[in-house]
């Protein structure tokens, strides 16, 4: 279990936009990371680093492991910070994990993007990010 800090507000907010998970989009993003293992010889790509990253020869691939192997490290770094109660690089990953859902991964949209730009311009946001499956063919 991770402590937010107590200084820390999360606030979540609602884009109105929904998805079906079953939707082809949805399946084509686990199939690629699926797709990204099998040529790098691993079981998961949390097995892989960014490194091995650079061997796979197809562009969407290349981005969709990217992201995932990125963002496992961006879990474990937000964790830590935390734990010192660095709130300012925690909001900064939270930053950069949306930047890779919407650049790498590809699963962001207009709307999620207009609400993680406006957060990002209040006093005293660290960070955004989307959650959710966020398809860009539903938003």
């Amino acid at each position: 279990m991770v402590s937010i800090p107590e200084d820390v507000t999360v606030v979540i907010m609602d884009s109105g936009t929904r998805r079906e998970l079953r939707s082809s989009e949805y399946n084509r993003r686990r199939e690629s990371c699926e797709s990204a293992a099998l040529e790098l010889g691993v079981p998961s790509l949390r097995n892989a680093s960014l490194e091995d990253i650079t061997n796979l020869t197809d562009e969407t691939l290349k981005r969709r492991a990217r992201h995932v192997v990125s963002e496992n490290g961006r879990v474990l770094d937000v964790v830590k910070a935390f734990s010192i109660s660095d709130s300012f690089t925690a909001g900064q990953l939270f930053s950069d994990s949306h930047l890779s859902l919407r650049d790498d991964y590809d699963v962001s949209g207009p709307a999620l993007n207009q609400i993680v730009e406006v957060a990002l311009g209040a006093p005293g946001c660290f960070g955004a990010r989307m959650t959710g499956g966020g398809l860009p063919d539903q938003q």
